[in-house]
């Protein structure tokens, strides 16, 4: 791993290596992995990598490493670090000026269709008015107050900000989310939100948000299926995905069927995306925890997406940006371009 020293001192090293660490924690408890091994190119690398908690080997201070269950810790402390201070966890991705010519060498996508996610994005509309839930008096204050119009993507970072706020000291603020994500079902929307209420009874909202917490810092289908457990009885993704993507929106999008049926589409016009390990599950019924490896693709796929549209558009892109763009595509509409 390196970066090119014209590049240097913009964060892309830091960034590179904490999604390698992300990924690592992720295939961890499937390949058996027990520690992560660098060797470091000299004694500046050296250095580098020890700030990260490597440690040099007693044999060689050039080969350094990091066991797992070290790792781990160090993402779960990057995570609590970040959520406290506002901040959307994962990867980070800095702005970076990239001239003309090293953008054409870096990406096959040009920027005249970077700038079509980019009005994408800014199409992007989820209007939703909380206080239709019918068990809203329930709740004291100003929960399930609000109505989300036009539901923008302006108001509803505003609305992510206000969930990351309140759900370690308010269960409201999960049921506000849970009525949000439900809204489109119509008159299912009361009946089931009604029901993570009743599941959540008896819980603290300290206790959900660590679980998502721990889940973010290490997304495995295990911890996915601790926390979904507060909520519902069946194995149900998209709704508990969604809080995810609310507590860290920069490296987690939201998926449904509608994400299914575009990334179908977007295989059928571009087969070589299979190639960079993105796929969609032939069925159009609910996505449940059997499509787990879809919603590990789909994660990745909108990570390194925003990455590159970061770079395209000058403006800072999170994998749930990649998600919005992708939910204002309508049946019949021109598919948006590859990102290559």
């Amino acid at each position: 791993m390196a970066v090119d020293r014209s590049e240097q001192g913009a964060g892309i090293g830091k960034a590179l290596l904490k999604d390698a660490l992300l990924r690592m924690a992720q295939a961890a408890d499937i390949a058996g992995i027990r520690e992560l091994v660098v060797h470091a190119k000299d004694e500046n690398a050296r250095r580098w990598y020890e700030q990260f908690d490597f440690e040099p080997s007693p044999t060689n201070p050039l080969h350094l490493f990091l066991l797992l269950k070290d790792l781990k810790k160090l993402l779960k402390q990057e995570v609590l670090r970040e959520l406290r201070k506002g901040i959307s966890v994962g990867p980070p991705m800095p702005h970076i000026d990239f001239g003309a010519d090293s953008l054409k060498t870096m990406h096959a996508m040009t920027q005249g269709e970077a700038q079509q996610w980019l009005d994408a994005l800014g199409q992007y509309h989820y209007p939703v008015n909380l206080t239709l839930f019918g068990g809203r008096h329930q709740f004291a204050g100003d929960w399930f107050a609000q109505d989300l119009h036009p539901g923008n993507r302006d108001q509803t970072m505003a609305f992510e900000d206000r969930f990351r706020t309140n759900a370690a000291q308010h269960l409201e603020a999960w049921f506000e989310v849970a009525f949000w994500k439900l809204f489109s079902r119509g008159n299912a929307r009361d009946g089931v939100t009604t029901g993570i209420i009743g599941r959540c009874h008896g819980h603290a909202p300290q206790d959900l948000w660590h679980a998502c917490v721990t889940f973010i810092g290490s997304p495995s289908l295990r911890n996915f299926k601790s926390l979904r457990r507060f909520f519902v009885a069946t194995n149900a993704l998209a709704v508990v995905a969604t809080f995810v993507a609310f507590a860290a929106p920069a490296c987690f999008p939201m998926i449904d069927v509608k994400v299914a049926r575009w990334v179908r589409d977007l295989l059928v016009a571009h087969p070589q995306e299979r190639q960079k390990g993105l796929f969609a599950p032939e069925h159009s019924r609910s996505l449940t925890t059997d499509d787990w490896d879809f919603y590990r693709a789909w994660i990745g796929w909108c990570r390194s997406s925003a990455v590159i549209l970061t770079a395209l558009t000058g403006i800072q892109w999170r994998a749930r940006d990649v998600e919005m763009a992708v939910f204002t595509q309508g049946d019949g509409m021109p598919p948006l371009p590859l990102i290559s």
